[in-house]
């Protein structure tokens, strides 16, 4: 496996990293990510392209694993993946998506079914940077495979869930609604909480005016 990640990653990369080794297998990554942090979208479509070309057929690599903020670039990368008639790559398109990772939704999933009793119809409330946090992202999008769903999205306006999540759920014909945390907490089965990526944000985003409504303190949990 080759791990190209054109963003910083820590969890995501490591998780699959181990995976692979446990079951046997080898790694291969790149190691200076500095160098593809201010590249356009353009040059990093072209790069990804390259790269892939070359890992595949040189260095018998079966799989790869892309982190990019650039959808184009994973949709390019699959003309590489698919160039074997025996399919030695296979891509799937929610690993793909931007903010959509694997491992984390899967290990959310299985923990709520576990404490809940159940999934279906659960009411789920997901809190905080739900813009840019992968994670929620990626537990919308699985959970909207269960049946009776109900998704509160609480988060601060700068920071709300994108439409393409919102278009996924309603084509799922899951319920969703965005609102207040103070309305919603004591009909949640769960709570998720997640943090404001603030180094995306880098000071255009107040603590105090911004997060104050979407923290979840013990008046909450009484």
């Amino acid at each position: 496996m080759a791990t190209l990640f054109y963003e910083p990653s820590t969890r995501t990369r490591l998780s699959f990293e181990a995976a692979m080794k446990r079951l046997g297998g080898e790694v291969l990554t790149t190691k200076t990510l500095e160098n593809f942090l201010q590249l356009q979208k353009e040059k990093l479509l072209k790069l990804t392209y390259d790269q892939a070309l070359g890992l595949v057929p040189t260095y018998n690599v079966s799989k790869i694993l892309i982190m990019t903020g650039f959808d184009d670039v994973i949709k390019n990368a699959t003309v590489v993946f698919k160039y074997d008639e025996g399919g030695i790559c296979h891509l799937n398109e929610m690993l793909c998506k931007r903010g959509s990772p694997l491992i984390g939704p899967f290990g959310q999933v299985y923990t709520i079914g576990r404490e809940v009793g159940q999934l279906d119809g659960i009411k789920l409330g997901l809190v905080g940077d739900l813009a840019n946090g992968r994670t929620v992202r990626s537990l919308a999008y699985l959970i909207a495979k269960y049946q009776d769903v109900k998704i509160y999205f609480i988060s601060p306006d700068i920071v709300k869930m994108k439409d393409d999540i919102k278009d996924h759920l309603t084509s799922m014909g899951v319920a969703w609604e965005s609102t207040d945390l103070l309305d919603v907490a004591s009909k949640c089965d769960v709570i998720y909480q997640t943090r404001i990526q603030r180094k995306i944000w880098k000071g255009s985003i107040s603590t105090k005016r911004h997060v104050g409504n979407t923290s979840l303190t013990g008046k909450f949990l009484v």
